[in-house]
């Protein structure tokens, strides 16, 4: 939350933050029905080029936004770390 409204870019806030890579990206629900909805739309940024490394978008009921966590955490860490 500390970078939400910054004029900062990704490889500023990279190299503040000592990281290779910054996830970054937008989370929005609606109502339908008797259901609440997301859509999560994540993207993996490469720190010292600035180049989008990986992107997906997550559409689920609310109810499910754990699972969507996960789904989105085993695309985005490195295998050999798992």
């Amino acid at each position: 939350m500390q970078y939400k409204d910054t004029k900062k870019t990704v490889r500023q806030i990279g190299q503040e933050l000592a990281a290779a890579y910054v996830l970054e990206g937008s989370v929005r629900w609606e109502k339908a029905g008797t259901q609440n909805r997301i859509r999560v739309t994540p993207q993996l940024i490469r720190v010292s080029d600035d180049s989008h490394v990986w992107a997906d978008r997550y559409d689920a009921v609310l109810a499910e936004v754990f699972d969507v966590q996960s789904s989105i955490a085993e695309k985005v860490v490195p295998s050999e770390i798992h």
